[in-house]
């Protein structure tokens, strides 16, 4: 029974290392293209949003963090080596601060057909940018700290 849990655990890790994979190339793209990037976002999202895909990805996710959770339930000691908690802690917060991002793209792609595409995340960084520098650059000019400025100020 133990060894079945093991191969679930590695293969639901797997899967979402893949995912993770995949998602980071495709942002990766977009150093050349957003063109380029934009194709590469088309295919994860026939990859990821069919049937099958979504089966895999959000049941491998939901069932790779409890047994991870079980996992460490059970140890007996805790004498790691850093690169453990490292591992550790990535395992444990990384799902916990991509979640949001996560749900959310999901919900706005599922619920109002809101299709995400590379050109308007670049658009709204920027645009964030935009507005959040003024106001650090009047801060400087005046010996504040840049943190310190509000927007509109």
């Amino acid at each position: 029974m133990k060894q079945f849990v093991r191969r679930l655990q590695f293969g639901s890790g797997v899967i979402v290392l893949i995912y993770v994979f995949l998602h980071l190339i495709n942002h990766a793209l977009g150093i050349w293209s957003l063109n380029l990037a934009g194709q590469g976002l088309t295919m994860a999202i026939s990859l990821w949003h069919s049937v099958p895909g979504t089966i895999l990805l959000y049941g491998s996710a939901a069932l790779h963090f409890p047994l991870a959770l079980q996992t460490i339930y059970q140890r007996r000691h805790w004498a790691l080596a850093p690169a453990e908690w490292i591992r550790l802690w990535a395992g444990l917060s990384l799902p916990l601060l991509l979640i949001r991002h996560a749900v959310a793209t999901r919900l706005a792609a599922s619920l109002y057909g809101f299709e995400p595409n590379y050109e308007r995340i670049v658009i709204s960084l920027h645009l964030r940018e935009c507005t959040t520098a003024l106001p650090r650059k009047k801060a400087r000019r005046h010996g504040l700290p840049a943190g310190d400025a509000t927007p509109g100020v």
